[in-house]
């Protein structure tokens, strides 16, 4: 069998067997999904591997899982920690990173909450009472077809503490570790007490969101050229756009399908190697907090995944080298200025 022939027959029977085992987990209670949702995931990743142009010769075959939990597992669910095989190596989660610009960590290992904060859909579900930094949600369009010099649109999901300060100290501490955000040319601003501070809106479920512009570069200003240059910032995720929020021990941001296989992976170890103890998690005697929030992403997880998928795959195949959607290219945090 030639290699494409190859190629594309893996692709199909992959994304088959996905489709099989996310049925079959949707037929499960949530506290039955995480290991028939992470062997789709594995599969997806196959299709992923498979679909990608810029992996050559046998570079698209997937050699072992790649990522696992260290042994002994936490008591708490957000300490379980998560190592991966090397950068450039076969294994599933390291090649498929490299596809999606996404960085892999080694023996050095990554906490499960760091990857949960990391998903959009934990945003009212933490794990723990620790101050979180959650994907800022991009709210709004570019404009309409008529030439504009700035961009401009609602950053949401401020966090309370940020919006309690006001302060732009406090909005600019927070936002160093959404670079992209963090490269903005000015946000609002208005004058409180003698004092310049952000123009924060608060919502009413709590959170809050700041219009912020960036100035385009000159004869870039049409409509299509600012919707490219805010999806050179952020990431998509079932549909809509995020700034990600860099994971300070990677220094770099995690791509949604790789945070969710860091996840799964954690949740399934516990589910394997210590079923009483993940039966604990969600029942009387784990943390209310904890057991709602797993819960919840359980829930979601079919819906989810599905949307994430979609999006990485077709990722993938417009991906001609691993270093066209390095994530390290995109803006680094600067100095910005206020826009009254």
């Amino acid at each position: 069998m030639h290699s494409h022939e190859e190629r594309h027959h893996t692709f199909v029977d992959a994304l088959k067997s996905m489709e099989r085992l996310f049925r079959q987990a949707e037929e499960q209670p949530p506290a039955a999904r995480p290991l028939p949702l992470l062997h789709g995931l594995c599969q997806a990743a196959r299709a992923i591997a498979s679909c990608a142009p810029g992996l050559a010769d046998d570079g698209w075959r997937l050699t072992s899982n790649g990522i696992r939990s260290t042994a002994p597992l936490p008591g708490d669910l957000a300490d379980i920690a998560l190592v991966t095989e090397p950068s450039g190596s076969a294994g599933g989660f390291a090649r498929v990173s490299e596809i999606l610009g996404s960085p892999v960590w080694g023996d050095t290992p990554l906490r499960l909450e760091d990857a949960w904060d990391a998903l959009p859909v934990n945003l009212d579900h933490p794990l723990t009472d620790r101050r979180r930094r959650t994907p800022l949600y991009v709210h709004g369009d570019v404009g309409d077809a008529e030439p504009r010099a700035i961009l401009t649109v609602s950053v949401c999901d401020i966090p309370d503490h940020v919006m309690r300060a006001g302060t732009r100290e406090a909005l600019d501490e927070h936002l160093e570790f959404f670079p992209p955000a963090a490269s903005c040319h000015g946000y609002g601003c208005h004058v409180r007490g003698g004092t310049l501070v952000p123009a924060l809106s608060p919502f009413p479920h709590g959170r809050g969101g700041i219009r912020m512009d960036w100035v385009m570069p000159q004869g870039e200003t049409g409509r299509s050229a600012r919707l490219d240059r805010l999806r050179s910032m952020t990431t998509e995720y079932a549909g809509n756009r995020y700034f990600m929020p860099v994971i300070p021990s990677l220094r770099a941001e995690l791509h949604p399908l790789m945070a969710w296989w860091a996840v799964l992976c954690g949740l399934g170890s516990l589910i394997h190697d210590r079923p009483d103890d993940w039966r604990a998690h969600l029942g009387a005697e784990g943390t209310v907090r904890a057991a709602e929030s797993v819960s919840h992403l359980l829930r979601e997880a079919p819906r989810d995944l599905a949307h994430v998928i979609a999006e990485a795959l077709e990722q993938a195949a417009a991906t001609t080298s691993s270093h066209d959607r390095d994530r390290s290219s995109r803006p680094k945090a600067g100095p910005h200025h206020p826009a009254m």
